[in-house]
């Protein structure tokens, strides 16, 4: 495994699947002509970009085995060049991350870049929906906001002058829905109001290709005396 993504993920402060293991079959005829060096370059900046945009959801259990997805699976890129994939030089690969005994095959098309993300993905398989969470940025998940309720302030903090800022994590369901909250800091008197407010929350649905997936974002609301 490679040094910097193997500290990425010990460091991050999500579950994260952990990269086990890769094996790369050149995608295009220009990349079967690459060097072996080249082509686990490759792979490796195609997991990156999956791990760079979806954490291991572990609330969720998988059928057959009652238990959270693994994070002991293995890791592939795929001989063929995607359908999906458009027209470009630019290398386009599947990377699937598959875990047997659970009968689970998480699939994401990617296409790399050498811009600052290394690269998009384009779509995404239902078991990718079902058992991962795309990373959504606060900025990029605002765009998706249908209709937001402002929070109330409580009666109690404001008598007591409580002000300040209340920083949560959500989940956000495939139809939009605000499910699930972590508070991340704010004052205690405070966050039960922005729980209310954000649990009313309706977000455009997130889709990943043709595939609808629920993502994770952070959302801070700010309580002042003037508000």
């Amino acid at each position: 495994m490679d040094a910097a993504l193997r500290k990425k993920l010990r460091d991050s402060a999500c579950v994260m699947l952990a990269f086990t293991a890769l094996t790369y079959t050149a995608a295009s005829q220009e990349t079967q002509a690459a060097t072996p060096a080249v082509q686990k370059s490759i792979g490796q900046q195609a997991v990156d970009v999956v791990l760079s945009n979806f954490i291991l959801d572990p609330t969720v259990v998988v059928s057959k085995t009652g238990k959270p997805l693994p994070t002991d699976g293995s890791w592939s890129v795929g001989k063929e060049t995607p359908t999906t994939c458009p027209k470009t030089t630019t290398p386009c690969v599947r990377v699937l991350y598959r875990v047997p005994d659970a009968e689970v095959s998480c699939e994401w098309i990617v296409l790399l870049d050498g811009g600052e993300t290394k690269g998009i993905v384009l779509d995404a398989n239902e078991d990718v929906a079902r058992y991962l969470l795309e990373k959504l940025p606060p900025k990029e998940a605002r765009k998706l906001i249908i209709s937001r309720q402002n929070p109330i302030y409580p009666p109690m903090a404001r008598a007591a002058h409580v002000t300040g800022s209340v920083k949560m994590t959500i989940h956000v369901s495939s139809t939009g829905v605000v499910d699930r909250i972590t508070f991340v800091d704010g004052p205690e008197m405070l966050r039960g109001a922005a729980a209310d407010a954000v649990k009313q929350w309706v977000y455009k649905p997130m889709t990943v290709g043709s595939t609808a997936v629920p993502f994770q974002t952070t959302v801070t609301l700010n309580f002042n005396m003037s508000g």
